[in-house]
């Protein structure tokens, strides 16, 4: 039996593991599934992904990483998903993994003008978005969390944007049946509190970490799953 995907490219920090695990604990628990539906594939430690057509859908990770970095698991990588797009295999990349999708198709990823992205930030879904399953339950607009210092600034050719930022950055995409999005449905208000902590962000205690209407994000997983399970 086909199993769901889950490739690891990289760790969170030691301090927020030890307390809340890492970034595939976060995204089965956003799922709605049990762990045994899922392979976890670590690939930043040397594991070696099989076939796309082993695996009925794909979920990528976050990274410590940047995705022009000498690593020698990011081009094979990028490769993979390539592959997985001829193989006809949903792919859901979520911020590290969503820049490697839009490069392995010929997109440009940059550091982002603005600056480091931490906290929460309003997604505007735009109309192919609001006729995309990955958002079926969120309508126009919601909020999630994010923390990354690169973005998507021009997507691959017939990739279609489904979200943006309020300042018109692509925030989720779509190409095919392969998905991007910039933000982390899978954090957890602890989890965002935490990294603020940690990264000793001036005046974190008075930031907001609770979202208004928590379920829109939080079903952003479980959207692409229960989507990917009927194709």
């Amino acid at each position: 039996m086909k199993t769901m995907l889950i490739i690891k490219c990289g760790e969170t920090f030691p301090e927020t593991k030890v307390t809340f695990g890492d970034f595939e604990d976060w995204i089965i628990a956003r799922s709605g599934l049990p762990a045994n539906v899922f392979k976890i594939v670590d690939v930043a430690n040397g594991a070696q992904l099989k076939h796309p057509s082993e695996y009925v859908a794909a979920i990528i990770t976050g990274s410590q990483a940047n995705v022009d970095d000498d690593l020698p698991w990011i081009e094979p990588l990028e490769n993979w998903i390539l592959t997985a797009r001829y193989s006809n295999v949903p792919i859901l990349g979520i911020c590290f993994g969503h820049q490697l999708i839009a490069k392995a198709f010929g997109g440009k990823v940059i550091l982002n003008p603005a600056g480091m992205s931490l906290g929460i930030i309003n997604i505007n879904v735009t109309e192919e978005g609001k006729n995309n399953k990955l958002f079926k339950q969120t309508g126009s607009n919601f909020e999630s969390f994010v923390h990354h210092a690169y973005i998507v600034d021009s997507l691959p050719n017939l990739a279609s944007i489904l979200a943006t930022n309020d300042q018109g950055v692509v925030y989720a995409f779509s190409f095919d049946k392969i998905c991007g999005i910039q933000f982390h449905p899978e954090f957890s208000p602890e989890i965002m509190q935490h990294y603020f902590d940690l990264l000793k962000i001036n005046n974190a205690r008075k930031n907001r970490f609770i979202l208004k209407s928590s379920f829109k994000n939080d079903s952003i997983i479980s959207n692409f799953i229960d989507d990917s399970l009927i194709l």
